[in-house]
């Protein structure tokens, strides 16, 4: 194989550099390598670190109010056979958060994930723009409720989302209550009041 280092040569070793499945049946002088598979068949140990990592994604960006990327990755996870349950919840706490956000006059700042003109990520975001406030009430409504587990924190978070966002239960009181029935639930960090 012709490689050089020398950059005053004319042969330009990276444009006729092989794939790495090429490049170790030469170096090896072996032919037809097994191509591994990595990305589509994971093996069954790494599921749940795989699974882990996702809700972990789809936690920060709700939190940090990404919601047109939390709305995306949880789309992305109930189409990849993630838990379905718990994408429900998080896709219920998008839409109240969306609604919420648009009788606050702020869908575009919630919503907006800067996507790339043609992509699947750019048309998620027009469509969470185009949708009516009562559309996403709908959705909200539709997700909590679609194969619900009620009586999980999972689902008691996301219906205490529904009622204070959505239909505009008093604040204090409801985030009390949810305390009261989960006193060291997951979420408590999101309904605390921030100190200064």
């Amino acid at each position: 194989m012709n490689v050089t280092m020398n950059a005053d040569k004319d042969f330009d070793s990276i444009k006729t550099h092989p794939d790495c499945v090429k490049r170790y049946e030469s170096i090896a002088g072996k032919g037809n390598v097994a191509t591994i598979n990595c990305c589509s068949a994971l093996n069954d140990q790494y599921k749940a670190y795989k699974e882990n990592a996702m809700l972990e994604m789809v936690r920060y960006l709700y939190e940090n109010r990404s919601i047109g990327y939390c709305t995306h990755f949880c789309l992305f996870a109930l189409k990849n056979g993630y838990d379905p349950a718990v994408y429900n919840y998080f896709l219920s706490l998008c839409f109240s958060k969306l609604y919420y956000k648009d009788k606050n006059l702020e869908r575009f700042n919630a919503a907006n994930a800067a996507a790339k003109r043609g992509s699947n990520l750019k048309d998620l975001q027009d469509f969470l723009f185009e949708l009516s406030s009562s559309d996403l009430a709908t959705l909200s409504a539709w997700f909590l409720n679609y194969k619900a587990g009620s009586g999980s924190e999972d689902f008691e978070f996301a219906n205490l989302m529904y009622n204070v966002e959505v239909k505009l239960k008093d604040k204090e009181s409801a985030y009390a209550d949810f305390t009261k029935k989960f006193p060291n639930n997951k979420y408590l960090y999101l309904i605390q009041k921030k100190s200064k």
